[in-house]
């Protein structure tokens, strides 16, 4: 029996050992605990005492419905370098700073998508173990789609985690969802922190004994997420969306983003354009722009990696932001891009004394090729 810490803040890590180990190895258990004088904790030990009489406990919280918490930290695992060959994923549920469940799912991935033994190597996950597991559509389809949307999610390092989950997205031609993100490794470089989840990890004292388990570095990068909270306040102006919207519910899978939220984004994918159209540089101001001393912000996903972006400006004498503000010359847009930072820039332009330009990712590529 592999026991569980009964101090451990994870309550469904908890209630799931309660639930499936038999009374008997539990009373056993228990017995130990009391013999070495180990605290436990008064909610567990409830839970653990009715197993223990009546041979039945059901973990309270293994049917938790959407928006019971905060936000989810999510991590993928991938069996080789495409970001279309996720094989595992790992889910950090928070609420109120505290951890509420965790769980991994294992993901067979398309069909032609080869095994390196290398990475896999590193994760464990082989191709005998994902055989009968269901692929990312299935696994959307039947529990993620009712946890994702109209929800928080955080990734360490969007550039490959967010990667994996759009392509996937993409490739089963799912077209039902909404949600904003943020990335853990943004916030951390921002704050002048180590960026690497280890590293991290070890800045805040955070445990982390099995790196590459998806469900092990989804809740450390939750549990980072809440230190940077303290350190970064202003992590709310780096939170992107990723939306997405179903032009159909005769899909049947009952669910419609569309039903909900088609008149609220007409009006915004109308004033985007409009806003776009207006503040958008001329081919005249593109030849003038003088990077050194200007102020640059990314908003969406680019062509070009976004780090090697931001070098980029930094080393031609450029400055990167965090957020919209007035101090902000420049606002990028990549693919997907934050619909809210196009609003934003409309009224700091009008309304607070800003003068931002907007670039499209091709205006950009030419700055790229001008310098």
């Amino acid at each position: 029996m592999t026991v569980v810490n009964p101090q451990t803040d994870n309550k469904y890590l908890f209630y799931s050992f309660i639930e499936r180990e038999p009374s008997l190895h539990l009373e056993a258990w228990y017995k130990q605990l009391k013999k070495q004088n180990q605290p436990i904790k008064s909610e567990y030990l409830s839970a653990l005492l009715q197993k223990i009489e009546t041979g039945y406990f059901e973990n309270p919280l293994k049917n938790i419905k959407q928006h019971d918490f905060d936000f989810i930290a999510i991590d993928f695992e991938t069996v080789n370098p495409s970001r279309l060959s996720a094989c595992a994923i790992g889910l950090a549920y928070f609420k109120s700073d505290r951890l509420i469940k965790t769980e991994k799912h294992l993901i067979k991935p398309p069909s032609d998508q080869r095994f390196d033994s290398k990475i896999c190597k590193f994760h464990g996950i082989t191709e005998s173990h994902v055989a009968n597991e269901p692929t990312f559509e299935e696994l959307w389809r039947n529990h993620l789609i009712n946890q994702f949307n109209e929800t928080l999610i955080v990734f360490h390092n969007a550039s490959m985690d967010l990667s994996v989950l759009k392509q996937s997205l993409n490739y089963y031609e799912i077209d039902e969802y909404r949600f904003d993100y943020l990335d853990t490794m943004r916030i951390a470089g921002l704050a002048g922190l180590p960026k690497k989840l280890k590293d991290l990890s070890s800045h805040f004292g955070i445990e982390l004994n099995d790196h590459h388990n998806p469900e092990i570095d989804a809740k450390v990068c939750g549990e980072i997420f809440i230190q940077l909270q303290s350190i970064f306040p202003d992590y709310k102006e780096v939170i992107d969306e990723l939306p997405q919207i179903n032009t159909s519910s005769e899909k049947g899978y009952g669910y419609s983003v569309r039903e909900k939220f088609e008149e609220k984004f007409e009006e915004f994918e109308e004033e985007n354009e409009e806003i776009i159209e207006e503040f958008r540089v001329t081919e005249v101001e593109l030849e003038d722009i003088q990077i050194s001393g200007s102020a640059f912000l990314f908003t969406g996903e680019m062509n070009f990696d976004r780090e090697f972006c931001k070098n980029f400006i930094i080393e031609n004498g450029g400055e990167i932001k965090s957020g919209i503000s007035k101090k902000l010359d420049y606002l990028v847009l990549g693919s997907s891009y934050g619909w809210s930072k196009v609003q934003k820039l409309e009224d700091y332009n009008y309304n607070k004394g800003g003068d931002i330009r907007i670039l499209h990712e091709e205006d950009f590529e030419k700055l790229l090729n001008k310098y």
